[in-house]
């Protein structure tokens, strides 16, 4: 084996040897999910993996950037915080050791009761039927979107034959260019 050829497969080598037991960089991503439910703001922040975000700090903020409120998760990562008006909430998640996560959560999932912003009255309210039937809809839509946040975050098995493929082929472009460089280094001797 040539002196090319070592330089190259030593690190890949050792890159293939320490890959598989490093740990993912995003392994702390911070997410927060919530919904309206009537007067109330329900959320639940989570790192990767589900563990969950306790005594994260949760902000509201309306769109113009006012805030609207401030609570903090318990030990399941859960949260409540009663809103105030029916607009869309701005929620961040924030923790004490610097991650952050944000939802967008749409006034059309809060109670029609709640005053706009502005403070005027608000329109006659829902139907009690409507009412339930909402509420189990937003019940509904906060679970699959956890279940969605959930499927985003995990490792494929795509995802790792994609890279052990992006791995040997580099590592073939490698041994190409380094054959290529032996050869004209024989016939430069050879001459």
């Amino acid at each position: 084996m040539t002196k090319a050829m070592c330089m190259v497969t030593l690190p890949l080598a050792l890159a293939l040897v320490a890959l598989p037991g490093s740990p993912p960089a995003f392994a702390h991503a911070l997410h927060l999910v919530a919904e309206g439910d009537g007067t109330v703001i329900r959320g639940r922040a989570y790192y990767q993996g589900g563990s969950p975000a306790v005594g994260a700090q949760v902000l509201a903020f309306s769109p113009e950037g006012r805030k609207l409120g401030e609570t903090r998760t318990d030990a399941d990562g859960a949260f409540t915080l009663p809103a105030s008006y029916r607009c869309d909430h701005r929620l961040l998640v924030v923790t004490g050791d610097g991650h952050g996560a944000e939802f967008r959560l749409p006034a059309a999932e809060l109670s029609a009761s709640l005053p706009p912003p502005g403070g005027e009255a608000a329109p006659p309210g829902e139907t009690a039927a409507a009412a339930d039937e909402l509420t189990a809809i937003r019940s509904q839509l906060a679970s699959l979107r956890e279940q969605l946040a959930g499927y985003e975050q995990r490792t494929r098995l795509r995802d790792v034959i994609g890279g052990i493929g992006y791995i040997v082929g580099v590592a073939g472009v490698a041994f190409y260019i380094a054959a290529r460089r032996a050869e004209r280094a024989v016939k430069q001797k050879g001459r």
